[in-house]
């Protein structure tokens, strides 16, 4: 499976930052300022190269992602009936749909709705 599969895509990294997310992860979206496009670099890179002009972005993985979640909360669910099929149930039991074709992204986003309407802890 692709690295990219395994991690939050760019603009959902750039949204976990800016909303407080841990900034501490096996892998980083590094975009550089003069250049188009991000590459995903672990983390073991970014110390041994110098990295100037150029925005940092933790990458969490799956697994990362579902360690911030206390118990009382399911991870999304995927229903298989179409590429964008991830979905968690809401603190009113809802189903919120997510639009995500990645569970990284489906965590992700779970995150974020969570800590918006301040559920986590």
């Amino acid at each position: 499976m692709k690295l990219e599969k395994q991690v939050v895509s760019l603009e959902l990294a750039k949204q976990l930052k800016e909303a407080g997310y841990p900034q501490e992860s096996l892998f980083y979206w590094v975009a550089y300022g003069n250049k188009k496009g991000a590459e995903i670099w672990y983390k073991g890179e970014i110390v041994t190269q110098a990295v100037k002009d150029c925005i940092l972005c933790s990458a969490p993985t799956v697994a990362e992602l579902g360690e911030k979640f206390r118990n009382d909360f399911e991870m999304p669910h995927y229903d298989g009936k179409t590429d964008k099929s991830w979905y968690f149930w809401g603190d009113k039991r809802e189903k919120m749909l997510l639009g995500t074709k990645s569970e990284a992204n489906a965590r992700a986003k779970m995150w974020l709705y969570l800590k918006k309407n301040k559920l986590l802890r």
